[in-house]
């Protein structure tokens, strides 16, 4: 019976044979078989491969050493190398079962984590999927290897990991887990400051606490920040959203708000709702009232 092998790509490389840590000493090869897996099931032509190896500092005898590498990988793999690091015409590639690499697992649990909550009527099981997801990173991407030789993949990985984020947020204001996600928002919005899909976040998890001056006081920072930094003004969902909460706040909420107390790091929820919608506003208009915060968030 052929040895399983089991790979990680999301945090140090790692990899398992029927179970067991198998030590890849060469920082070469373990360069070359992470080459591979972020691209696993896929050809990886010898061009790119050689710049994720070497860089701009390819050695004379480039496809003869990379051949060299190849054979030194399959034997370092043991038993069943040879059927997982496979020759092309056009390069090399790695065929490992779908849930024997994390790259793929955590796929897989996005797009159906993704799939629940566009659906609209299971938020709590997209939060599941979606943390099962996450919880397969076990820190920076190929964080044991050279960063500048590997700048092609590593971006991506890393954005791959930020939708998710999102997605997740997205499930846990469903479920009107406001309070608990803000302080994570808070972080986030340190970390990656023009990411304009947090501050959205955080807007309509504040709203939902019921501190919409802070929501506001939230989009005059991001949009004076945008301005300053890239000369544009907030996109269409935080103009959006900025408009639907100034017309169900008070006139003493759409003056900047100061904080009212912590943010909570625990379970608590908030009451979901979510800013009118546009029909909702024309209604409350019709009716010489002022439109409130009806429904309940997705």
């Amino acid at each position: 019976m052929r040895a399983r092998h089991e790979f990680g790509v999301l945090g140090p490389l790692e990899v398992r044979r029927d179970g067991v840590p198998l030590p890849i000493g060469a920082a070469k090869l373990r360069l070359l078989l992470a080459a591979l897996l972020v691209d696993a099931g896929h050809v990886v032509p010898v061009d790119t491969l050689v710049g994720r190896l070497w860089g701009e500092e390819p050695p004379a005898q480039t496809r003869n050493t990379l051949q060299n590498y190849v054979l030194r990988l399959r034997r370092a793999l043991g038993e069943g190398g040879a059927e997982i690091v496979l020759t092309h015409p056009r390069g090399y590639l790695v065929e490992v079962e779908r849930d024997a690499l994390d790259l793929h697992r955590f796929g897989a649990l996005v797009r159906q984590g993704r799939a629940e909550l566009e659906a609209g009527g299971a938020p709590d099981r997209a939060a599941a999927l979606l943390r099962r997801a996450l919880g397969l990173w076990r820190g920076a991407p190929l964080s044991d290897l050279p960063p500048d030789l590997l700048q092609d993949v590593l971006p991506t990985l890393a954005e791959q990991r930020l939708d998710a984020l999102e997605l997740s947020i997205d499930a846990d204001l469903a479920l009107g887990r406001a309070a608990h996600v803000l302080p994570e928002l808070r972080n986030l919005i340190g970390t990656h400051p023009l990411r304009e899909r947090f501050w959205a976040q955080r807007m309509r998890a504040l709203y939902q606490c019921g501190r919409q001056g802070e929501a506001l006081e939230c989009y005059r920072t991001v949009a004076a920040l945008l301005a300053d930094e890239l000369g544009i003004d907030p996109g269409a969902e935080l103009q959006d959203l900025h408009r639907r909460i100034l017309a169900a706040a008070p006139s003493s909420v759409r003056r900047p708000a100061r904080a009212r107390g912590r943010e909570s790091t625990g379970g608590e929820t908030c009451r979901p709702r979510r800013p009118p919608s546009s029909g909702a506003k024309a209604r409350s208009r019709r009716r010489g009232g002022r439109s409130g915060a009806p429904g309940s968030s997705r």
